[in-house]
């Protein structure tokens, strides 16, 4: 699913749960299908949506400076290490041993002993 199409769904269930709720402001009175309630809603989903876009600006701005001062920035997730027991699982594989005995033995997943090898390899 997108986060187009997740956001369109939120702002669907909220627009569901605002308009079943009645708030009840002192000077003004319940808020609820009104002119004045619709206004309500109309301006918290403004301020929903100017802080998602501050977050954005913020997190590219972060990265713009990051990528600037550090030579060594890269975006996304870092690879994962190769450690000693990973290494032991592909030794275990390319002995000779199949699939669902590496997986038996290490108690892990086939996708795992995929990804592990496919790891392992790449870094060779």
């Amino acid at each position: 699913m997108s986060l187009i199409q997740i956001i369109i769904i939120t702002i669907y269930h909220l627009h569901k749960i605002f308009y079943a709720l009645e708030i009840n402001v002192l000077n003004v009175g319940k808020l609820n299908n009104t002119t004045v309630g619709k206004l309500t809603y109309q301006i918290l989903l403004a301020v929903a949506e100017l802080e998602r876009n501050t977050i954005v600006e913020r997190t590219q701005s972060g990265k713009a400076y990051a990528k600037r001062h550090n030579k060594k920035f890269k975006e996304g997730r870092p690879k994962r290490t190769i450690t000693n027991y990973y290494k032991n699982i592909y030794k275990y594989l390319t002995n000779g041993h199949s699939y669902t005995e590496t997986e038996k033995y290490f108690n892990i997943s086939r996708s795992t002993i995929y990804r592990i090898k496919k790891q392992v390899e790449q870094d060779k």
